[in-house]
C-alpha cells in the first residue's frame, strides 16, 4: 500500500474567542487546497479550554472562496462542543479551492481555541 502524504496547517494557538457575556468569531487565514487535497480526508485536531474554569460553547465551521481574496461564503458546520474540550473531528468539505476555518464562541466564558487542520 503507498503511503500518502497528509498536511497539517496550523490555524489557531491559543485563540481568545468571545468575552465574559458576548460572543466571538476567530477566523484563520485562507487556506488554499489545491494542492494538498488529494484524496480529500478533513480532520480538526482541537483544543478548547477557557480563562476560568470553563469555556462557552464552541462552534467549528467552514468557509468557502473560488479565489484567494475573495468574499468567503458559509460552506458547512462541523463540530459543536459545549466547553472545555479536546479531539480530532472529521469533516467532508464541499469541493472548494480556499478555504477558511471559522470559530464561533458562545456568551458563558471565554474560550482558548488551539486548532490544526489535517488534510490527506
Amino acid at each position: 500500500m503507498a503511503l500518502r502524504k497528509i498536511t497539517t496547517i496550523p490555524l489557531f494557538k491559543r485563540t481568545v474567542t468571545g468575552a465574559s457575556g458576548t460572543a466571538g468569531t476567530s477566523i484563520s487565514d485562507p487556506i488554499d487546497l489545491r494542492e494538498i487535497s488529494a484524496i480529500g480526508n478533513f480532520s480538526l485536531s482541537y483544543g478548547i479550554v477557557g480563562t476560568a474554569a470553563t469555556a462557552g460553547s464552541t462552534v467549528f465551521e467552514y468557509l468557502g472562496s473560488p479565489v484567494y481574496d475573495g468574499t468567503y461564503i458559509a460552506a458547512g458546520t462541523f463540530g459543536t462542543f459545549g466547553g472545555v474540550a479536546s479531539g480530532i473531528i472529521s469533516f467532508s468539505p464541499v469541493t472548494i479551492p480556499f478555504m477558511k476555518i471559522k470559530a464561533v464562541s458562545g456568551t458563558s466564558a471565554v474560550a482558548l481555541i488551539t486548532a490544526e487542520l489535517n488534510v490527506q
